[in-house]
C-alpha cells in the first residue's frame, strides 16, 4: 500500500469503527477502499477489515477509517443479532445451572461431620452425600451452558448476565432452604449485579489475544497463589459469613487464574502444550478452587460465598488482562464516569448484603465454624 500506516494498538469488535492515520506521500496513489483478512479473528472464521481512506484536502495525511465485520460464509452483523436472544437464554441457564449447584451443595457440606472437613477430606467427605453429587452435576452444567453462550454470542453480551446468579440464587434458596429474602438482600444483590454490569459494559475490556511465555505464566501462578494463600490466611482467622466470603474470594482468584491459562493454552500450539507450564497451573488451580470453594459453602451463607465469587473473578480477570495480555480499557470520560460509578454502587451493595440478617443469621452454613461477632 503507498504510504504508512502509523502503528497504535486498537480493538475492534463487530460493528466497530475506529479512525487510523496514514501519512500519504505527496503524489501517492492510495486506493479508497482496502479489505484485508485480520489472522486473530474468531474461531468461527477470520474478521474482515474494511479500510475507507478519508482524504484531508491540502494535507498529505488521511484518515483511515476501519470497519470489523465477518468473512463471508460466517456470522454476519445481522446473524449476530438473529443469535442474542439465544446467547441470552443461554447464559442465564448458566447463571441458573450455578446457582442451583451451589445451594444444593451449601446444604450437603454443612451437615458434613466437623472431623471430617479438613482440607480435601470434606470433598470426601461430601461424596458420599447423594444431594451433594447432584448438587456438582448441575453446578457443571453452568460451564457448558457459559460455553455455549459464547460460541454464539461475545463476552460483553455473555458476562453481564452471568451476574445475575445473585438475583437467581436469593430465589433457588426460597426452596432449598426455606428463607425468605427481604427487601435488604433483594435491593443490595440488585446493587451488586447492575454496578457490576455497568462496570463491565463501560469498561469494555478486550484486546490482543496471545500467547503468555513460560515466565508470564509462571509469574502469574506464583501471583496467583500468593493471593489465595493471603485471602486463605485472613479467612482462617474469621468465622460465619466473613469467612465464607474471603474463601469465596480466594477460590474466584483460583478460577480466574485458571480463565487466564484457558486464553493462554488456546492459542499455544499442540506440539508444545505438555511443555507450557500454564496448562498444569490450569489443572492445579482448578482443583485449588473447588476445594476452597467447598469450604467457602460449609463456612456461611451460600449467598455470600458466591457474591465474593461473582465480584472477585472477573473484576480479578480483568486486572490479569491489562497486566499480562495488554488489554485495554475504555477510557473516555463518559466511560470512566461509568466505571466509577459502577464500583461505588457495587461495593455499597457489597457492604449492604454483608450486614444483611439472612447472611448474618444463617441456620445452615458456619456449622462447627462459629458466628461473626459483628
Amino acid at each position: 500500500m503507498p504510504g504508512s500506516l502509523r502503528y497504535e494498538p486498537f480493538r475492534l469488535d463487530e460493528h466497530d469503527a475506529v479512525d487510523g492515520r496514514v501519512d500519504a506521500t505527496e503524489g501517492a496513489d492510495v486506493s479508497t477502499e482496502l479489505v484485508g483478512e485480520h489472522e486473530n479473528g474468531p474461531a468461527c472464521g477470520h474478521r474482515l477489515l474494511l479500510l475507507e481512506v478519508l482524504p484531508e484536502p491540502s494535507s498529505p495525511v488521511a484518515t483511515v477509517r476501519v470497519t470489523a465485520g465477518l468473512s463471508s460464509g460466517h456470522h454476519s452483523g445481522h446473524q449476530s443479532d438473529k443469535n442474542r436472544p439465544m446467547t441470552y437464554v443461554l447464559a442465564l441457564c448458566a447463571s441458573i445451572f450455578a446457582a442451583t449447584g451451589a445451594a444444593l451443595q451449601h446444604r450437603e457440606v454443612a451437615e458434613v461431620p466437623e472431623h471430617r472437613t479438613g482440607g480435601i477430606a470434606l470433598v470426601l467427605a461430601s461424596l458420599r452425600r447423594p444431594g451433594w453429587i447432584i448438587g456438582l452435576v448441575v453446578l457443571l452444567a453452568a460451564p457448558v451452558f457459559q460455553f455455549l453462550a459464547l460460541k454464539v454470542g461475545t463476552l460483553s453480551q455473555v458476562q453481564p448476565v452471568l451476574t445475575i446468579e445473585l438475583l437467581v440464587l436469593l430465589v433457588i434458596i426460597v426452596f432449598t432452604h426455606h428463607q425468605h429474602p427481604g427487601r435488604r438482600e433483594w435491593l443490595s444483590s440488585v446493587a451488586i449485579v447492575v454496578g457490576l454490569t455497568a462496570f463491565l459494559l463501560a469498561a469494555h475490556p478486550g484486546g490482543t489475544e496471545g500467547v503468555l511465555s513460560s515466565r508470564w505464566q509462571v509469574g502469574l501462578a506464583l501471583g496467583s497463589l500468593v493471593l489465595v494463600g493471603l485471602l486463605w490466611a485472613i479467612g482462617s482467622m474469621r468465622h460465619g459469613w466473613s469467612r465464607a466470603a474471603l474463601l469465596g474470594a480466594a477460590a474466584a482468584s483460583a478460577f480466574a487464574y485458571q480463565a487466564a491459562m484457558s486464553k493462554s493454552i488456546g492459542q499455544t500450539p499442540a506440539s508444545h502444550l505438555l511443555t507450557s507450564p500454564g496448562l498444569y497451573g490450569y489443572v492445579v488451580t482448578g482443583g485449588l478452587g473447588f476445594v476452597l470453594f467447598q469450604h467457602a459453602l460449609r463456612a456461611g451463607h451460600v449467598a455470600a460465598s458466591r457474591a465474593a465469587m461473582v465480584i472477585v473473578n472477573p473484576m480479578l480477570s480483568v486486572v490479569i488482562g491489562l497486566v499480562a495480555f495488554h488489554e485495554t480499557l475504555a477510557h473516555t470520560p463518559l466511560a470512566i464516569v461509568v466505571e466509577v460509578i459502577g464500583v461505588v454502587v457495587l461495593l455499597a451493595g457489597a457492604r449492604s448484603l454483608s450486614a444483611s440478617p439472612l447472611i448474618t443469621g444463617d441456620p445452615l452454613g458456619g456449622a462447627g465454624e462459629g458466628s461473626d461477632d459483628e
